[in-house]
Order: C-alpha cells, then structure tokens, then sequence
C-alpha cells in the first residue's frame, strides 16, 4: 500500500517539475511531453514491479496452503493406521502403516512431521481430547463426526466454519446418532486362522459376537463397543497381534438427497476431511450405493 502511494506521488512530482522547468526555462510543450512521459514511464514499470511481486506471494500463499492439506491428511492417515492396528508401528507387521508412510514421503512431508503423527498415534506425549459432534446438512443428511482437539471450542470453530459454507449445521445431542448403530469391529487376517489353532467361527461365539464375516482375505468380528477391549486382550493372549479394531457408525436409516443436495455434500464431506485437522472420520446416513456413485 506504501508503496504504491509513493509511485503515485513520485508520478505527480515529474508532472510538476516538468512544468516548472518550462516556465523558468522556456521548454517547448514537445519537451514537456517528452518529460512528463519519461516520468510516467519509470513509475508504470515501479507499479509492474509491485505487480509482479503481488501474484508471487499469492502464487506461494496458495501452495503453501495446498501443502498443508496434503499433509494433513497424510498425517491422519498415518495416527489411524497406528491406532487401529492396536499401536502397532513395526512397518515389517503393519501394511498399512507402511503405505501410509510411503504416502507421506512421496509428498515430500518433513521427517519431523512423519515422526509427529508416529508419536500421537502411539499414545505419546499428550494427547488431544475426543470429540464427537452430531451434524446435519441438506436433503436430510446427517453426520457423526468424530474430532480430536486440545479443547472442544477449537474443534467447533473450524467445523462450524466448512459446515456453515455448504449450508450444514451442528446439531444437540441425539441429532443424528439415533439414526445409527455403534458397532465394534475387529478385523483378523487369514494367516492368523492358518498358522495356529484359532477358528474365527470358535472365537466369535466365545466372545459372543454380534456376526462373523469370512473371506478368503480373514475375518470380521461385529461385536459390542463395551467389548470390544476384552475382546482385543484376548487376541494378545492367543498370541495374535496382527490386527486392526475399532468403532464404526452405520446407519439403519438412510436420507435419499437431491442430486444438488448430494454433490453439495460430497464437496462438503471432502473440504471438511481435508481443511478442519482435528477431524478424523466422518459416518453419514446416505446408501451405500450413493456414497460409491
């Protein structure tokens, strides 16, 4: 701003020593021109300058900001890999960890970074509050969207900041969650079954799970939250440490939005993943066949 203030005061002053040169000299109105134009000339290519400077930090601004997201988001992959792999961080044992990793250093995120999220998703130092906020947005869509933040306050601003812009509002408690079931899961890979003597099938009726899902690539037990550290402990104690567990939201009643209401939310659910950090999942009522299309 200081700046281009004195170009337009520098600009003013060679019109009015050009004209004070002619009436003390005598200068012919071509000279004059001449002059003025120079003067004009020099301050054109000062404002270019200011210009030019302007769209560069602007330019670095927006992939600064780009940066972030993308680290963002590859740091929530990686404290989720940790966590719900039951703290596992031996890459040699924990794929996904390992490609979350890999994710990270594609992208050129600091070591420090990486080694960060390594620390929050084993527990270390300390450790953000869990949050969970039950949100809606249009064509009867709800949301349970489960936050970490030092404080709940800070965790709020950002979402209701991204919610606000897609016409989406955080609701009172009961808002959304009456239209889901909390489920623990837990999910076991074939080798486990192969290598010892457990059978998915013995083990789901001992820890009275809900349902038993087995494909050729392991099991999934459904069972109660509430169970769901027992049912780890005994998995540790069968010598079973590759694993991944935790508590998913899925709806038992589902909204049927608009196509405008659907790609509103699609845009939404994404900016809301990648802009506000402390989110780290986000459940919705909408049909599994919506979500895919």
């Amino acid at each position: 701003m200081h700046q281009s203030i004195s170009i337009y005061q520098h600009t003013a002053t060679c019109i009015i020593m050009a004209r004070s040169l002619r009436s003390i000299v005598g200068l012919r109105p071509s000279s004059l021109y001449l002059c003025t134009t120079r003067c004009l000339s020099t301050s054109q290519h000062l404002l270019a300058g200011h210009s030019k400077w302007a769209n560069i930090k602007h330019a670095k601004a927006a992939q600064d900001k780009k940066r972030s997201i993308t680290f963002n988001r590859c740091s929530k992959d990686i404290v989720t890999a940790i966590r719900v792999s039951n703290g596992e961080t031996n890459l040699d044992v924990n794929a996904r960890l390992r490609t979350a990793i890999n994710a990270a250093r594609a992208v050129d995120m600091p070591k420090d970074k990486i080694e960060a999220a390594i620390r929050l998703g084993s527990g270390e130092g300390v450790q953000p509050q869990a949050f969970v906020f039950e949100c809606t947005a249009p064509g009867g869509i709800l949301m349970v969207i489960d936050a970490e933040a030092d404080k709940r306050v800070n965790a709020l601003q950002d979402l209701n900041k991204w919610l606000h812009r897609y016409d989406g509002v955080v609701g009172n408690d009961g808002t959304a969650l009456w239209a889901f079931d909390r489920q623990g899961h837990v999910e076991i890979p074939a080798a486990i079954f192969e290598e010892g003597d457990l059978d998915p099938e013995e083990l789901a009726l001992e820890v009275d799970a809900d349902d038993v899902t087995i494909t050729n690539s392991g099991a999934t037990l459904v069972i109660d939250p509430k169970a769901l550290s027992g049912l780890e402990t005994r998995l540790r104690d069968a010598g079973v440490d590759t694993f991944m567990s935790g508590v998913k939201y899925l709806p038992h009643s589902h909204a049927h939005p608009s196509k405008a209401d659907l790609d509103n939310f699609v845009k939404m659910k994404e900016r809301l993943m990648t802009e506000v950090e402390s989110i780290f999942a986000i459940a919705d009522n909408l049909p599994s066949e919506q979500e895919e299309s």
